[in-house]
């Protein structure tokens, strides 16, 4: 390991080269002669404390600085280097994950959007041909709306349970909803208690999952550690 002498030598070369400042421009700054500061860059002496608080003030560095190895600088400058490329590659990635995130919910809106605009244009059509607006088209038109919705969960959602088990419950009462509406005119609004255990099984499913992965993952990790 080199010496104090030798790491504050090279350290006040290259300081001074990189403020392209000259032997004899240092010197004057320091009231030191060029032969003095020529010394210190030999490796063959070191100023004292002071002179070192002097210098580092100079080009606005510290102490270890000055009189730290060189090699040891490279390396913790490189993995600095190294970490701050890992972090700009984190959040590029993140931010990719946001642009894509965004460009699934725009697609998810549009399908949605197209979904119901052709109901709304069969009902206009209806509505000419017939001459009376079809409203249960649109009680008819939820289970489909919300089977699109999980199948859009299942792939893209970032919180897939809670949206699958929202959609799924949504779904139930849709379809509870159809059956309500095509035995009008009869009022057979019991139809909807079913979608109380519906909606619980629904809950429960998606539990029994979860527990299901965690129980997955902890066998995986067990695993690994059994094997390392």
């Amino acid at each position: 390991m080199p010496d104090l002498k030798e790491c504050f030598s090279t350290n006040l070369q290259e300081l001074r080269k990189q403020a392209d400042l000259t032997q004899a421009e240092l010197g004057e700054r320091l009231n030191y002669s060029d032969k003095t500061i020529s010394k210190w860059e030999r490796g063959e002496s070191i100023p004292d404390i002071t002179v070192l608080r002097k210098v580092a003030s100079l080009f606005h560095v510290t102490l270890d600085d000055l009189l730290i190895d060189p090699e040891e600088r490279d390396k913790s400058f490189q993995a600095d280097t190294k970490l701050e490329q890992k972090a700009k590659k984190m959040a590029r990635s993140a931010s990719e994950l946001i642009h894509v995130g965004r460009i699934h919910s725009l697609i998810w809106l549009l399908v949605i959007l197209s979904y119901w605009t052709a109901i709304a244009l069969a009902l206009i059509v209806a509505d000419q041909v017939v001459e009376q607006f079809y409203w249960p088209l649109l009680v008819y038109a939820l289970p489909i709306h919300f089977i699109i919705h999980i199948v859009f969960c299942a792939i893209w959602s970032s919180r897939k349970r809670i949206a699958l088990f929202i959609s799924i419950s949504c779904l139930c009462l849709s379809v509870l909803s159809c059956l309500y509406v095509a035995l009008l005119p009869m009022n057979y609004w019991q139809l909807f208690l079913l979608g109380i255990p519906a909606v619980l099984i629904v809950g429960i499913s998606v539990g029994i999952n979860r527990v299901h992965s965690r129980l997955k993952k902890e066998q995986a990790k067990t695993k690994e550690t059994e094997e390392t």
